[in-house]
């Protein structure tokens, strides 16, 4: 758990995880309460996770699932209930992403080549040197040729996660 939250939070993809220089699943119920007034409304979430990779419609659906009365306020155990739902999701996210670049990796040395997501990618049907290519793109963030564990989480997780 920590090598997970070290990787996430200190990675090369830290800025998608912070807001106001605080990790956003450590974002205690009063830090979300922007404006004080001791419950935890849509409108404070919504600041929480402004500028986040977290897309706000995920958010609001789990807002509206322990808002329990309807009435469009957490409580504070809601919250905090709330709080430990994005925790779960945020690891679920990244162990997938993090298997699947080790099932890629096949001659597991940290790092994924265009040959190794050809041979992962060619057991699907409609794989193209294109699509390969793309996806070696779009998972290799800084261009140097080969995808390590960190930028293809950082993808992962915002491409299909959230």
């Amino acid at each position: 758990m920590i090598f997970l939250l070290t990787l996430i939070c200190f990675g090369s993809f830290s800025s998608l995880c912070w807001t106001q220089g605080i990790p956003f699943w450590n974002l205690t119920y009063v830090e979300m309460d922007f404006n004080r007034d001791g419950r935890l409304s849509q409108y404070d979430l919504e600041q929480a996770t402004n500028n986040t990779w977290m897309p706000t419609d995920r958010i609001m659906k789990w807002f509206t699932d322990l808002d329990i009365d309807g009435d469009k306020v957490l409580t504070r155990s809601d919250g905090l209930l709330l709080q430990k739902r994005l925790k779960m999701e945020v690891k679920r996210c990244a162990d997938e992403a993090i298997q699947e670049f080790e099932r890629i990796d096949l001659d597991s040395d940290g790092n994924v080549t265009v040959g190794e997501l050809m041979t992962f990618l060619a057991k699907f049907d409609g794989t193209t040197k294109t699509l390969v290519e793309t996806r070696f793109g779009e998972n290799d963030l800084n261009g140097d040729g080969k995808i390590i564990v960190n930028e293809y989480v950082s993808h992962q997780m915002t491409a299909r996660c959230f």
